[in-house]
């Protein structure tokens, strides 16, 4: 797995596509490689029947996402 995958994981669980930015260093700002994860997985779940529903979260106490890392 890349460093980039790490920054974001993706899963199903129950009828959930779950992604978690996972970069709490950063505040989890955004790059380029975590927009393409995330993309993919939307594009994997998208005729996938098992998701009704797609939930992002964060890891770590503070902030969702401060924006891109350009």
């Amino acid at each position: 797995m890349s460093v980039e995958a790490e920054d974001v994981l993706c899963w199903i669980e129950g009828r959930a596509g779950r992604i978690l930015l996972n970069r709490p260093q950063a505040s989890h700002a955004l790059t380029a490689g975590m927009v393409r994860r995330i993309t993919d997985a939307l594009a994997t779940w998208r005729d996938d029947p098992r998701v009704q529903l797609v939930i992002f979260g964060h890891a770590g106490e503070r902030g969702f996402c401060v924006g891109d890392a350009a």
